[in-house]
Protein backbone atom coordinates (compact mmCIF):
# COMPACT_ATOMS: atom_id res chain seq x y z
CA UNK A 1 0.00 0.00 0.00
CA UNK A 2 1.45 3.18 -0.83
CA UNK A 3 2.22 5.77 2.38
CA UNK A 4 -0.41 7.76 0.99
CA UNK A 5 -3.57 5.47 0.19
CA UNK A 6 -6.79 5.33 1.81
CA UNK A 7 -6.63 3.00 4.87
CA UNK A 8 -9.57 3.74 6.12
CA UNK A 9 -11.62 0.39 4.55
CA UNK A 10 -8.50 -1.84 5.82
CA UNK A 11 -10.65 -5.14 7.82
CA UNK A 12 -6.64 -6.33 9.12
CA UNK A 13 -6.81 -2.86 10.54
CA UNK A 14 -10.47 -3.00 12.11
CA UNK A 15 -9.57 -6.73 13.42
CA UNK A 16 -6.55 -5.58 15.04
CA UNK A 17 -8.16 -3.01 16.87
CA UNK A 18 -11.05 -5.79 18.25
CA UNK A 19 -8.43 -8.25 19.40
CA UNK A 20 -6.49 -5.26 20.57
CA UNK A 21 -9.40 -4.24 22.73
CA UNK A 22 -9.89 -7.87 23.93
CA UNK A 23 -6.29 -8.11 24.84
CA UNK A 24 -6.57 -4.77 26.68
CA UNK A 25 -10.03 -5.45 28.32
CA UNK A 26 -8.42 -8.86 29.68
CA UNK A 27 -5.14 -7.25 31.08
CA UNK A 28 -7.35 -4.37 33.04
CA UNK A 29 -9.43 -7.29 34.76
CA UNK A 30 -6.25 -9.15 35.29
CA UNK A 31 -5.00 -6.28 37.23
CA UNK A 32 -8.14 -5.03 38.98
CA UNK A 33 -8.83 -8.42 40.06
CA UNK A 34 -6.15 -10.85 40.65
CA UNK A 35 -4.27 -9.01 43.20
CA UNK A 36 -6.88 -8.46 46.13
CA UNK A 37 -7.86 -11.71 45.80
CA UNK A 38 -5.00 -13.06 46.03
CA UNK A 39 -3.81 -10.98 48.60
CA UNK A 40 -7.49 -11.61 50.55
CA UNK A 41 -6.28 -15.73 49.34
CA UNK A 42 -2.90 -15.44 51.82
CA UNK A 43 -4.80 -13.72 54.19
CA UNK A 44 -7.40 -15.91 54.81
CA UNK A 45 -4.89 -18.93 54.37
CA UNK A 46 -6.92 -20.39 51.45
CA UNK A 47 -10.52 -19.03 52.15
CA UNK A 48 -11.06 -19.37 48.03
CA UNK A 49 -14.94 -18.07 48.69
CA UNK A 50 -14.41 -14.87 50.45
CA UNK A 51 -10.99 -14.25 48.79
CA UNK A 52 -13.41 -14.05 45.23
CA UNK A 53 -16.19 -12.61 47.32
CA UNK A 54 -13.91 -9.78 48.44
CA UNK A 55 -11.39 -9.87 45.44
CA UNK A 56 -14.56 -8.97 43.01
CA UNK A 57 -16.28 -7.17 45.95
CA UNK A 58 -13.31 -4.21 45.75
CA UNK A 59 -13.03 -3.35 42.67
CA UNK A 60 -16.59 -3.45 41.63
CA UNK A 61 -16.73 -0.54 44.50
CA UNK A 62 -13.92 1.18 43.38
CA UNK A 63 -15.36 1.21 39.74
CA UNK A 64 -18.52 2.61 41.19
CA UNK A 65 -17.12 5.55 42.55
CA UNK A 66 -14.99 6.06 39.66
CA UNK A 67 -18.26 6.46 37.53
CA UNK A 68 -20.29 8.68 39.84
CA UNK A 69 -16.85 10.68 39.77
CA UNK A 70 -16.76 10.66 35.70
CA UNK A 71 -20.58 11.55 35.73
CA UNK A 72 -20.33 14.66 37.84
CA UNK A 73 -17.20 15.86 35.59
CA UNK A 74 -19.62 15.05 32.70
CA UNK A 75 -22.61 17.14 34.25
CA UNK A 76 -20.17 19.90 34.97
CA UNK A 77 -18.49 20.16 31.74
CA UNK A 78 -22.02 20.04 29.95
CA UNK A 79 -22.75 23.04 31.81
CA UNK A 80 -19.57 24.39 30.74
CA UNK A 81 -19.44 23.55 27.42
CA UNK A 82 -23.29 25.27 27.21
CA UNK A 83 -22.20 28.64 29.15
CA UNK A 84 -18.51 28.90 27.20
CA UNK A 85 -18.59 27.48 24.18
CA UNK A 86 -16.08 30.26 22.42
CA UNK A 87 -13.91 32.47 22.87
CA UNK A 88 -12.56 35.04 20.76
CA UNK A 89 -12.99 32.31 17.35
CA UNK A 90 -13.17 34.58 14.53
CA UNK A 91 -9.40 34.61 14.97
CA UNK A 92 -6.93 31.56 14.91
CA UNK A 93 -7.97 29.46 17.61
CA UNK A 94 -8.00 26.12 18.94
CA UNK A 95 -10.74 23.44 18.09
CA UNK A 96 -12.23 21.28 20.83
CA UNK A 97 -13.82 18.80 18.50
CA UNK A 98 -16.33 16.99 20.53
CA UNK A 99 -17.97 13.91 17.80
CA UNK A 100 -21.02 12.07 18.36
CA UNK A 101 -22.08 8.75 16.72
CA UNK A 102 -25.95 9.41 16.70
CA UNK A 103 -27.51 12.78 15.39
CA UNK A 104 -27.03 15.59 17.87
CA UNK A 105 -29.04 18.40 19.06
CA UNK A 106 -28.70 20.71 22.60
CA UNK A 107 -31.12 17.76 24.27
CA UNK A 108 -29.23 14.93 24.18
CA UNK A 109 -25.42 15.40 25.27
CA UNK A 110 -23.80 12.30 25.87
CA UNK A 111 -22.39 11.93 29.31
CA UNK A 112 -19.84 9.72 27.68
CA UNK A 113 -18.90 12.25 25.25
CA UNK A 114 -17.99 14.51 27.79
CA UNK A 115 -16.08 13.02 30.60
CA UNK A 116 -12.44 13.04 28.91
CA UNK A 117 -10.65 16.62 30.07
CA UNK A 118 -13.09 19.39 28.05
CA UNK A 119 -13.51 20.57 31.30
CA UNK A 120 -9.77 20.95 31.56
CA UNK A 121 -9.38 22.84 27.86
CA UNK A 122 -11.99 25.06 28.71
CA UNK A 123 -10.79 26.17 32.15
CA UNK A 124 -7.22 26.54 31.31
CA UNK A 125 -8.17 28.54 28.29
CA UNK A 126 -10.17 30.63 30.05
CA UNK A 127 -7.85 31.19 33.12
CA UNK A 128 -4.73 31.48 30.74
CA UNK A 129 -3.08 35.08 31.94
CA UNK A 130 -3.86 35.85 28.35
CA UNK A 131 -7.12 33.92 27.33
CA UNK A 132 -6.70 31.69 24.37
CA UNK A 133 -8.86 31.66 21.42
CA UNK A 134 -10.81 28.75 21.72
CA UNK A 135 -14.20 27.04 20.15
CA UNK A 136 -16.63 23.81 20.95
CA UNK A 137 -17.58 22.51 18.19
CA UNK A 138 -20.56 19.56 18.63
CA UNK A 139 -20.17 17.49 15.31
CA UNK A 140 -22.29 14.62 14.35
CA UNK A 141 -21.50 14.83 10.93
CA UNK A 142 -18.50 13.75 8.06
CA UNK A 143 -19.55 17.11 6.44
CA UNK A 144 -19.15 19.52 9.69
CA UNK A 145 -16.44 17.35 11.68
CA UNK A 146 -14.21 18.25 8.18
CA UNK A 147 -15.25 21.71 7.94
CA UNK A 148 -13.57 22.28 11.67
CA UNK A 149 -10.22 20.34 10.35
CA UNK A 150 -10.15 22.32 7.04
CA UNK A 151 -10.87 25.44 8.46
CA UNK A 152 -7.72 27.57 8.36
CA UNK A 153 -8.37 29.17 11.26
CA UNK A 154 -7.86 26.23 13.68
CA UNK A 155 -4.07 25.85 15.15
CA UNK A 156 -4.49 23.31 17.34
CA UNK A 157 -7.08 20.42 17.08
CA UNK A 158 -8.44 18.64 20.22
CA UNK A 159 -10.37 15.55 19.00
CA UNK A 160 -12.67 13.87 21.15
CA UNK A 161 -15.20 11.34 20.25
CA UNK A 162 -15.31 7.54 19.19
CA UNK A 163 -12.06 6.12 16.44
CA UNK A 164 -9.62 4.20 15.37
CA UNK A 165 -6.03 6.02 14.22
CA UNK A 166 -6.83 6.67 11.07
CA UNK A 167 -10.11 7.37 10.98
CA UNK A 168 -13.63 9.29 13.65
CA UNK A 169 -16.67 7.95 13.87
CA UNK A 170 -19.68 10.09 13.35
CA UNK A 171 -23.72 9.68 13.29
CA UNK A 172 -23.47 9.45 9.12
CA UNK A 173 -20.76 7.37 9.21
CA UNK A 174 -16.88 7.67 9.30
CA UNK A 175 -14.43 10.78 8.81
CA UNK A 176 -11.21 9.10 7.13
CA UNK A 177 -7.86 11.16 8.03
CA UNK A 178 -6.86 10.20 4.85
CA UNK A 179 -9.93 12.90 3.07
CA UNK A 180 -8.56 15.74 4.92
CA UNK A 181 -5.00 14.87 4.71
CA UNK A 182 -4.45 18.30 2.75
CA UNK A 183 -5.71 20.42 5.45
CA UNK A 184 -3.17 23.82 6.32
CA UNK A 185 -0.47 22.58 8.54
CA UNK A 186 -2.08 22.59 12.41
CA UNK A 187 0.19 23.33 15.58
CA UNK A 188 -1.15 20.42 17.42
CA UNK A 189 -3.30 17.97 16.98
CA UNK A 190 -4.67 15.30 19.84
CA UNK A 191 -6.67 12.52 18.87
CA UNK A 192 -8.45 11.91 22.35
CA UNK A 193 -10.40 8.64 21.18
CA UNK A 194 -9.66 5.10 20.36
CA UNK A 195 -6.63 4.50 18.24
CA UNK A 196 -5.70 0.89 16.59
CA UNK A 197 -1.81 -0.73 16.15
CA UNK A 198 -2.06 0.11 12.40
CA UNK A 199 -3.08 3.34 10.45
CA UNK A 200 -2.35 6.71 9.24
CA UNK A 201 -3.40 9.06 11.88
CA UNK A 202 -4.43 12.63 10.96
CA UNK A 203 -0.98 13.96 12.36
CA UNK A 204 0.61 11.22 10.04
CA UNK A 205 -1.17 13.37 7.10
CA UNK A 206 -0.64 16.89 8.50
CA UNK A 207 2.90 16.91 10.10
CA UNK A 208 1.91 19.44 13.05
CA UNK A 209 4.71 20.72 15.26
CA UNK A 210 3.38 18.85 18.05
CA UNK A 211 0.82 15.70 18.67
CA UNK A 212 -0.82 13.17 20.72
CA UNK A 213 -1.77 10.29 18.92
CA UNK A 214 -1.17 6.65 20.64
CA UNK A 215 -1.53 3.21 19.03
CA UNK A 216 -3.40 1.71 21.58
CA UNK A 217 -7.64 2.33 22.97
CA UNK A 218 -7.75 4.97 25.09
CA UNK A 219 -9.81 5.16 28.27
CA UNK A 220 -11.36 8.28 30.31
CA UNK A 221 -8.65 8.18 33.36
CA UNK A 222 -5.47 8.22 30.82
CA UNK A 223 -7.24 10.28 28.17
CA UNK A 224 -7.79 13.28 31.37
CA UNK A 225 -4.11 12.75 32.34
CA UNK A 226 -2.95 13.03 28.83
CA UNK A 227 -4.71 16.53 28.09
CA UNK A 228 -3.44 17.92 31.18
CA UNK A 229 -0.05 16.76 30.60
CA UNK A 230 0.07 18.14 26.78
CA UNK A 231 -1.35 21.33 27.83
CA UNK A 232 1.45 21.41 29.90
CA UNK A 233 4.29 20.83 27.24
CA UNK A 234 2.75 23.08 24.74
CA UNK A 235 2.72 25.83 27.64
CA UNK A 236 6.27 24.83 28.30
CA UNK A 237 7.42 24.78 24.96
CA UNK A 238 5.56 28.46 23.43
CA UNK A 239 3.12 26.56 21.53
CA UNK A 240 -0.39 26.62 23.17
CA UNK A 241 -0.93 29.87 21.33
CA UNK A 242 -2.95 29.67 18.15
CA UNK A 243 -0.80 31.64 15.69
CA UNK A 244 -0.93 31.52 11.93
CA UNK A 245 1.32 28.83 10.29
CA UNK A 246 2.64 29.90 6.75
CA UNK A 247 2.15 26.57 5.10
CA UNK A 248 -0.22 25.47 2.04
CA UNK A 249 -2.89 23.53 2.28
CA UNK A 250 -6.27 23.35 1.46
CA UNK A 251 -8.81 20.38 1.68
CA UNK A 252 -12.27 20.17 0.44
CA UNK A 253 -14.55 21.25 2.94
Amino acid sequence: MSPMANDCKNLIIELLQIVQMIIQVGSLVSVIIFPPFFIVFLITLGNYFLSLAIGLGIPVFLSFLALIFYVKKATDTIKLVQKYPEYNNQNFHHAIIIAYRKPFNDENRKIRSNMDGIDILINRFRNNPLPLNYKIYEVDSRENAQKVICDPKTTHLWIFGHGQRNKLRLSDGDLCYYEVKDAKKKIFIGQYHCNSILGKSLADYNNPDNSDVTRWNRITPLIRFSVGKKLDELTKNNMIEPNETFSDGNCNS
